[in-house]
């Protein structure tokens, strides 16, 4: 999916099934936040954050097993092992309604038909580097793992397929 086709097709969404969560943390820094562990970490697809206002926050990690699918890496938090982590990256979303939209499309989620999407967005909690916690969605793998390689270390350049995606210079 092209992220310009999807703001475009946001945008004119009227649909508001989608809730989305303002937080406030122990420092005072509000916001709606998002974790991203793949093709939309930087070094990809430079383009989304600022058509979408997403201001990177810092590095961090999630509870999950991470499993390289072939073109793009997919999350699962249920069934992780203990001490398993997945590493990416936290930014706040300026624009939250308009972000989450249309990257639910990007992601192939639908919030009407979450058990027939690929990806299902989830709140999750984040690990900052420093240590702090912050509450972010994050779009997690939504099918089965059969066939899939897990990623031991967490870290999508660490997969084999990482060199093969299209990662921009």
């Amino acid at each position: 999916m092209n992220i310009s086709r999807s703001i475009r097709s946001s945008a004119r969404s009227q649909d508001a099934t989608d809730n989305w969560l303002l937080t406030t943390d122990r420092d005072g820094y509000k916001g709606v936040f998002l974790f991203v562990y793949g093709t939309l970490m930087r070094g990809f697809r430079e383009d989304w954050r600022q058509k979408l206002g997403a201001e990177f926050i810092g590095r961090g990690t999630i509870r999950a097993n991470l499993y390289d699918l072939g073109d793009y890496p997919g999350a699962k938090v249920l069934g992780a092992e203990p001490g398993r982590r997945v590493s990416g990256e936290l930014y706040r979303l300026r624009h939250p309604e308009l972000a989450l939209k249309t990257l639910d499309e990007y992601e192939e989620f639908s919030p009407l038909k979450p058990n027939r999407s690929l990806f299902i967005r989830r709140l999750v909690s984040v690990t900052l580097e420093d240590g702090r916690k912050r509450r972010a969605w994050a779009y997690l793998y939504n099918r089965g793992t059969a066939g899939a390689k897990l990623i031991p270390t967490g870290s999508y350049p660490d997969s084999a397929n990482f060199r093969r995606s299209s990662v921009v210079k």
